[in-house]
């Protein structure tokens, strides 16, 4: 399970995160409110031991995670969004670069296929990774337009437009909102964001995003070939 957390590569600090009620809050309220905080404070207690040498009793890690719920029921403070802002949104489509991403997960195996397309005044280019340890489709999408943004820096892009036919993400990137378990993933999207002249974020639907869709699918046939085992003759 620890695998599955995809950290910032920007340092972004360690952050709570909540399963979401029914009505979409994030709160200590929903089901099994104390087990975030034991599992956090255990995830705490494992850096500790790892960088500091230093070890924490599971009686002294269970105190600390009994205190700290009963403060933030006490406190009720609700999650704070994103802090960074995007730049402006980029308005004249004809002087920035298209940016189209999309991701192909398999959930046997927790694999993806990263697929993104750069379009640009010099010429249409493909790009195209796996990654292993990917818990859902959502993470899976981020992780792609993560790369894409990436990559865009490297070519020393300074406007682009980026579009994804994950709306989920869309929408949580315009809003400012995190999601569970990608807060480190959004906040180094938002930070690379910045750093380009303009920047906007755009849902498209899957029938304009057949090239990118097509790049995810072939990087995870390969990787999922890759790691079948060999046939006995």
């Amino acid at each position: 399970m620890i695998t599955m957390i995809k950290p910032s590569r920007t340092g972004a600090p360690d952050k709570l995160a909540w399963l979401s009620s029914k009505s979409g809050e994030y709160t200590t309220k929903t089901e099994g409110q104390l087990a975030p905080w034991i599992l956090w404070h255990i995830w705490t207690a494992r850096n500790n031991l790892v960088f500091k040498d230093k070890t924490i009793s599971a009686t002294d890690n269970l105190s600390k995670a009994l205190a700290a719920a009963r403060e933030w029921n006490a406190c009720q403070q609700t999650e704070a969004p994103m802090k960074r802002a995007l730049p402006p949104a980029s308005t004249a489509a004809t002087n920035s670069a298209l940016i189209k991403t999309d991701a192909a997960w398999n959930e046997n195996l927790m694999v993806a296929g990263l697929g993104w397309t750069v379009e640009s005044q010099q010429g249409t280019s493909s790009y195209s990774t796996p990654t292993h340890h990917v818990r859902s489709p959502l993470a899976a999408e981020a992780l792609a337009l993560r790369e894409a943004l990436g990559k865009c820096q490297e070519l020393g892009l300074s406007r682009i437009r980026i579009e994804s036919d994950s709306a989920v993400l869309i929408k949580a990137l315009k809003s400012g909102t995190s999601l569970a378990g990608l807060y480190g993933v959004l906040v180094d999207i938002v930070s690379l964001a910045s750093s380009f002249e303009c920047c906007s974020f755009n849902w498209i639907s899957r029938v304009r995003n057949v090239e990118a869709d097509m790049l995810a699918k072939q990087s995870l046939a390969v990787e999922l070939a890759l790691m079948a085992p060999p046939t006995l003759v």
